[in-house]
């Protein structure tokens, strides 16, 4: 089942960074000061939940096998937030994915290598190419959310 980590509900950093750790990703980064910062130690990791909204974990038997959130990016005057995945199979990628858009109202990016296994994913979630630049391409999404005019408060929160 998919859930919302805490990281003041949960205490299970040390198998998320062990999950994390396996099978490097060359696309799940922080960037903090112009370099890029892969999560390598719980330092690493709680410095990247603790930028990050909306964060989805899949769990089987016990054992993570998957990991999506949004991290917030500051950076020459903007505010963008990039969609972070680590899955395990395509399957368990697209579940996350569609979770994390169901409950964002903002724009999100995706800046991954042009060879990440989950590039069609995204691109089938209505993810649309920005530009390239080298290996990597970024992608946006926009949420396509009608407005309900007669309602006057929104159940939906922003990212």
């Amino acid at each position: 089942m998919i859930e919302s980590f805490s990281m003041k509900k949960n205490s299970s950093l040390f198998e998320m960074l062990n999950f994390l750790r396996e099978d490097f990703d060359y696309d799940f980064y922080y960037t903090h000061e112009n370099a890029r910062i892969y999560i390598t130690d719980i330092h690493n990791l709680k410095r990247l939940l603790k930028s990050s909204h909306y964060i989805y974990t899949l769990e089987e038997n016990g054992e993570y096998v998957g990991i999506v959130l949004l991290w917030k990016s500051h950076g020459g005057g903007k505010e963008r937030y990039y969609v972070k995945i680590k899955a395990t199979s395509d399957e368990v990628a697209k579940k996350l994915i569609t979770v994390l858009l169901w409950n964002t109202r903002k724009e999100v990016y995706a800046k991954i290598r042009k060879d990440n296994k989950f590039l069609s994913t995204l691109r089938n979630k209505g993810f649309k190419f920005l530009g390239g630049r080298g290996v990597q391409v970024l992608l946006s999404y926009k949420p396509k959310r009608k407005e309900n005019h007669n309602a006057t408060t929104n159940n939906f929160s922003d990212a």
